[in-house]
């Protein structure tokens, strides 16, 4: 991190070479091609909206790094604008650069407040908004690393519990909406706890690493796999009912129980409990208390075993 942040030459270098989008929300179609001619070099592909619902929509679709507002669309239309830039999911992480002319300059102060970046005046001086774009996608870029970094489990270098509940909440979405089946698995490495103790934690984080590597090998190019925390991770399989699920969380478990963990010059033998739920409609909490409650019953019944919170069986097991 640290270095990240000192590096900013670097981080120049990079942003030059990734194309930037930026949105244009102005009632003028020639604004355009000016700011065009400003910001030729800069490597950004600029999109023109001339009217607020239009700039909303199209900001909804091409998820912008930059919008430029133009404040003067009209009594409070673009403050309307960008408050619900600001309120809608998919929209609040661009950055927002607001544009008002000289005369109308006290009108930035409203803009920043109802939560711009920075502003331009117009007409244009050319280096100041170069430089002002500059700033922008450079702190957009910033807050993206930051957001991405935040995400990763730095043990395993998979996700992290955080991102697998925002994905969570989209796929269930997805499949509520469009009717298709979509699976959750918890997996928890038996005795983790007793191998810290044991081992150190150092051998602890090897395991993981290790059956980490087990399970992306057992995955299948559509499953996202995440480290929740301690010995938990978690597959969410978007297209897939439950009983198929099951069918690849018995190969997880097998994997594991048949591969040698190497640490300290021997190996350990690790071992798994799983508990598989089909996505519910009640919402994603419900569907990760229904995948623990059968993680936990894997676990009562000695674990190393799969179940589903519709077994009724002790345990599905390999044959």
């Amino acid at each position: 991190m640290q270095r990240l942040l000192a590096d900013d030459g670097n981080m120049d270098s990079v942003i030059a070479t990734r194309q930037s989008s930026v949105l244009v929300i102005d009632p003028s179609a020639a604004i355009l091609p000016l700011i065009q001619r400003h910001l030729d070099g800069e490597g950004v592909c600029l999109h023109l909206a001339i009217t607020a619902d239009n700039g909303l929509a199209m900001a909804q679709s091409l998820d912008p790094d930059l919008i430029l507002l133009d404040l003067e669309l009209g009594g409070n239309e673009s403050f309307d604008l960008l408050r619900r830039l600001k309120e809608d999911e998919k929209t609040m992480s661009a950055a927002v650069i607001v544009m008002v002319t000289t005369a109308a300059s006290g009108l930035k102060l409203r803009g920043l407040d109802a939560g711009a970046l920075d502003y331009v005046h117009k007409p244009f001086d050319p280096a100041e908004l170069r430089a002002r774009v500059r700033s922008a996608l450079k702190m957009r870029f910033l807050s993206q690393m930051l957001s991405a970094k935040s995400m990763i489990d730095t043990v395993t270098g998979l996700r992290n519990g955080v991102y697998f509940e925002q994905r969570l909440k989209q796929e269930l979405s997805l499949a509520v909406r469009a009717g298709h089946p979509c699976s959750c698995l918890l997996l928890d490495i038996d005795g983790f706890s007793k191998i810290n103790e044991l081992y150190g934690h150092r051998v602890g984080d090897e395991v993981l690493k290790q059956t980490a590597a087990v399970l992306i090998g057992t995955c299948r190019g559509e499953d996202l796999l995440c480290r929740c925390g301690g010995g938990q991770f978690v597959v969410l399989a978007p297209n897939t009912p439950g009983q198929n699920l099951t069918v690849l969380a018995e190969r997880m478990r097998h994997a594991l129980e048949t591969s040698k963990v190497n640490v300290r010059g021997g190996t350990i033998r690790v071992t798994a409990s799983i508990g598989v739920a089909e996505v519910s409609k009640t919402g994603a909490e419900q569907t990760l208390n229904n995948a623990e409650a059968a993680l936990k019953r894997a676990k009562f019944a000695g674990g190393n075993q799969v179940h589903r919170p519709e077994d009724n069986r002790s345990a599905i097991r390999a044959a």
